[in-house]
């Protein structure tokens, strides 16, 4: 059986390590929870990010919080829930599709870096600081291409994902502290599209002071 992902991934010029993870990813093959809870290599397949469901491929890269909010992000949101899909996914007219397989297989790879981070060192990161990271790879790859025009087509995804970093700040707009006989760290993972509310809402569920010493903290929103 032809394997239509192969020479996607294999013919770009992303460095090798991020062709591998590309590859296993497509296969199926990547460590998500629910591959070594199938192997009976841990016990539970709960996504370490969201913990709501089950950690597969689809999940991690697609529909958890962490995943969903990059997307949203860059403005370029999955069709489907099939990652294989993603090769053909809509995008801006003004981008260059050429590029466009090095992009996403960079991109994959930074929603998998933050869920480590997460898993591994208790570590959270924002969808703004993965699409930092996600320019500062295409920078570094872009020494990787010789022709010109293909330097002048990452230079567009470069241009267009920095103005997708800018983070607006409305001082009226965003609440000072989360009510915990409102609203749950849980119910803004799923429901928030504001990162910065997201990014401390798994941490914090906090009650109204109304100014009073010992009975509650300010939340403070980080850009």
């Amino acid at each position: 059986e032809t394997d239509l992902n192969a020479p996607l991934i294999w013919n770009t010029k992303a460095p090798r390590k991020t062709k591998i993870f590309a590859w296993l990813l497509f296969k199926d093959r990547l460590n998500t929870r629910a591959n070594l809870a199938h192997k009976q290599i841990i016990s539970t397949d709960i996504c370490p990010c969201c913990a709501m469901f089950p950690e597969d491929s689809m999940h991690l890269f697609i529909t958890c919080p962490l995943a969903s909010h990059v997307w949203q992000r860059v403005d370029i949101l999955p069709q489907t829930d099939d990652i294989a899909d993603h090769w053909d996914v809509p995008l801006p007219h003004h981008l260059p599709h050429k590029t466009w397989p090095l992009v996403l297989m960079s991109l994959l790879w930074k929603i998998w870096a933050p869920r480590n981070d997460i898993l591994f060192r208790n570590i959270d990161k924002c969808s703004v600081i993965t699409l930092r990271a996600l320019i500062s790879d295409l920078d570094l790859w872009s020494h990787r291409l010789m022709a010109t025009c293909d330097k002048e087509d990452i230079s567009s995804w470069h241009s267009y994902l920095s103005a997708r970093c800018i983070v607006p700040f409305n001082s009226d707009s965003l609440p000072r502290r989360l009510s915990i006989s409102s609203v749950t760290a849980r119910q803004v993972l799923i429901s928030s599209e504001d990162d910065a509310v997201w990014f401390l809402a798994k941490r914090y569920i906090v009650s109204n002071c109304h100014g009073s010493a010992g009975q509650g903290q300010n939340i403070f929103y980080y850009t």
